[in-house]
């Protein structure tokens, strides 16, 4: 029930709802009907029958005439469907005004209550379904499209299945449950041919290719090929142009990810020109910046920054800017700062809403694996139990058989356990990483930001252009890395350099030395791994300190260890605790990561030795 959508990084398959209206009808003679309408009653029907039909291609033009549709209904008490015009709302409002969708859904619920008409009640519970699902709470989705899908099995209403059906696609779909994706597309396919659904059978198609993709495998690969020429085949057919947009964008995007940049740039303008014919600006935005990344990523600058700069309000720009500032660092100083401020502005409020979202994830997840080592637990108690009663069985060879089947039992319910805790703790360690990788504070880029501007008001072009290229290497440094888990001590040491020769900008003042052996330079380390550290050291052992700061980086390597030792002359840990009562987040995060990289094949840890 919800618009399909492509982004580079992250593709995620969402689907719109059907209409109780199943004939072609055209859109031309319905006008006509509707000017000559006779009567309240007949012109309702006109106008709801218009938005059944704008609401799969125009949500907007759907609300228009349903609320023009509520209007009449309201004043003329003859009209007992309101309930049904509250759902077409609510499922219209699901592309854009999504908040408005979960009112209407209500509304509807309330009136088809009052009207006894079970079907709108659950078709509208299933709409609040969709609401849960567009807003990421997977647990009130799952339950009020469960509640829908069960009501409509046992009526067997084909149409409203199909809404369900599509529903728990776009759940699971979310949170990348490919084969339960899979399961409920292959249901939603064998029913909508049934009825002839064509308009969401091209959705359902890449729906499934997008899941049997994330599954890997020659077999699976084969599958999602076949089910996406089955999307353009109907495409072309139908002559859809939106339909066309989510194909080409589906597959530049598994071009671009499998860094075959310059194949991903001519199917990624297809979607762009797709997206122009069919009029869709929020996915013309997202063509334009996917096209920009493939140029960008074939050092095609020229081109990225043109299809950089089409890119509309209607998407979050954030990575979009620091694009646009990476190309004209050294180039236009001027458009540089330009878009380095805009991308600060976006990026502060962006990063404070993904690290909470990320967190209540991540705290979500380690209920369920808790959940999961119980049952497991009690799943392995039982099993105990029933190995004892057989070992006290008299017969050798019932005795031989029934110890041989607990143990397989035993062995299939560890593999079973050891597989699901290890996906639990995959997905819990991709959380974390994301999340503590958004480390370097609002306040320095606002302060590097003032600085280099001071530099160019007061025409120090030299001092600008040296921090404006420190500041841009570091971004670009920033934006690389939080992409990647492990880089190497060379990249990470010019990072912090970076870093730190832009706090000085910052009136900190302290001076910094780096030992290591350069045979070290090559060893691979987790990426962002020192920074919070030198930031703790600057943030807070100087304070109060009458002397100038220093800060001692020294690297070694000790049996196959690591050794990193960073020293300041600050005022030590008992005193800055007593000056300052907060705990730095930067810290207290890269804890939980180190612990999480000890648990894979890195072992890390950390000590404060004084």
């Amino acid at each position: 029930m919800k618009k399909y959508c492509l982004v580079l990084l992250f593709a995620q398959c969402t689907f719109l709802g059907f209409t109780q209206n199943t004939k072609v009808v055209k859109i031309d003679s319905l006008l006509k009907r509707l000017n000559s309408a006779n009567s309240d009653i007949e012109q309702e029907k006109v106008l709801v029958t218009l938005s059944e039909v704008y609401s799969y291609a125009n949500p907007d033009s759907s609300i228009y005439f349903a609320n023009k549709a509520l209007d009449i209904a309201i004043k003329n008490p003859q009209i007992n469907n309101k309930d049904y015009i509250y759902y077409l709302l609510g499922d219209a409002c699901l592309v854009g005004e999504i908040e408005l969708s979960r009112d209407y859904f209500m509304k509807s619920i309330t009136e088809a209550k009052q009207s006894n008409n079970i079907r709108i009640e659950y078709l509208s519970t299933a709409g609040l379904g969709a609401y849960y699902s567009n807003i990421s709470l997977i647990d009130s989705a799952l339950h009020h499209n469960s509640i829908a899908l069960n009501y409509f099995e046992k009526i067997q209403d084909t149409l409203a299945l199909i809404t369900c059906y599509q529903n728990m696609m776009s759940i699971y779909t979310d949170i990348n449950d490919n084969k339960l994706t899979i399961k409920y597309g292959l249901k939603c396919v064998e029913l909508a041919k049934s009825k002839h659904r064509a308009e969401v059978m091209g959705q359902i198609y890449i729906g499934l290719s997008y899941a049997y993709t994330n599954l890997g495998g020659d077999d699976n690969l084969i599958e999602a090929e076949k089910y996406l020429a089955e999307a353009e085949n109907l495409a072309k057919g139908n002559n859809d142009n939106e339909l066309l947009l989510y194909i080409y964008q589906v597959r530049g995007i598994k071009e671009f990810r499998n860094k075959n940049y310059l194949a991903a740039i001519p199917l990624m303008e297809k979607a762009v020109k797709y997206s122009i014919l069919a009029h869709d600006e929020f996915n013309e935005s997202m063509s334009h910046y996917n096209l920009g990344t493939a140029y960008y990523r074939s050092n095609q600058k020229k081109k990225a920054e043109e299809h950089f700069e089409l890119v509309k309000d209607n998407i979050d720009r954030t990575r979009n800017y620091l694009y646009l500032a990476l190309i004209n660092s050294n180039v236009n100083d001027n458009k540089c700062l330009m878009y380095l401020a805009k991308y600060d502005s976006l990026n502060k409020l962006e990063k404070r809403n993904r690290n909470k979202e990320l967190l209540v994830k991540y705290e979500s997840l380690e209920k369920e694996k808790e959940n999961l080592a119980l049952t497991v637990e009690n799943k392995n108690k039982e099993l105990e139990n029933q190995k004892i009663k057989i070992q006290a069985q008299k017969h050798k060879f019932w005795l031989v058989i029934g110890v041989g089947l607990s143990a397989i039992i035993l062995g299939l319910g560890y593999w079973f356990y050891r597989r699901k805790r290890r996906e639990s703790k995959n997905q819990i360690n991709n959380l974390q990483k994301q999340a503590l990788q958004l480390q370097l504070n609002p306040h320095f880029f606002f302060n590097a930001l003032n600085s280099i501007n001071s530099y160019v008001g007061n025409k120090e072009s030299e001092k600008a252009k040296y921090y404006l290229g420190k500041f841009s290497k570091l971004m670009r440094l920033t934006l690389e890395n939080s992409q990647i888990d492990y880089v190497t001590l060379e990249d990470e040491l010019a990072f912090i350099e970076n870093y730190m020769a832009l706090e000085q900008m910052n009136n900190h003042v302290f001076d910094y030395t780096i030992t290591v052996d350069d045979d070290l330079l090559a060893i691979e380390i987790p990426s962002m791994l020192l920074q919070p550290f030198i930031e703790n050291s600057i943030e807070h052992a100087f304070v109060g300190l009458e002397s100038k700061g220093e800060i001692h980086i020294n690297i070694s390597e000790n049996n196959n260890n690591l050794i990193v030792n960073i020293t300041d002359n600050g005022v030590g840990l008992s005193e800055a605790k007593i000056k300052s009562d907060h705990k730095s987040l930067a810290i207290s995060i890269l804890e939980k990561r180190i612990r999480i990289y000890s648990k894979g094949k890195s072992k890390v840890e950390f000590k404060i030795p004084y």
